[in-house]
């Protein structure tokens, strides 16, 4: 029976210690791949569209505000074979435009189905209360 407490406090302690690093690493986190995608942004001379600060994370990928007010977008990925693609979406109210964020994901992108980018359109669509029709 002691064992056993044991055993249970060593697993317990070891998921507390992965639960806290992950919560307080999570700004250090945002702050990387902000800094990565506005990287890749300006190299695309796209300035203009700077992330600026994370807002949530939800189902469709994590939401950010965009330096340009009118205008939010999302970060997600595409699975693509087992291989993950980076995409950004920006929504600027009912407009949703997806690119792919570098160039092997410009490469697997134009041979994605179109049905595949539907679906997760669809998600930021339904993510953002737009309503769509079949």
């Amino acid at each position: 029976m002691r064992n056993t407490g044991i055993i249970a406090m060593w697993i317990a302690g070891i998921l507390l210690a992965g639960w806290l690093l992950f919560f307080f690493t999570q700004p250090i986190c945002n702050e990387i791949l902000r800094r990565s995608i506005n990287r890749l942004l300006t190299e695309n001379n796209e300035s203009d569209r700077l992330l600026v600060s994370p807002t949530s994370v939800s189902v469709a990928g994590v939401w950010w505000t965009v330096s340009d007010p009118d205008r939010r977008a999302v970060m997600f990925t595409v699975i693509d074979g087992g291989i993950p693609v980076p995409c950004i979406a920006f929504v600027n109210g009912v407009d949703i435009k997806v690119e792919p964020l570098n160039n092997y994901a410009k490469i697997v992108y134009e041979r994605l189905p179109k049905g595949l980018i539907d679906i997760y359109i669809r998600r930021i669509e339904k993510e953002i209360g737009i309503k769509y029709e079949f």
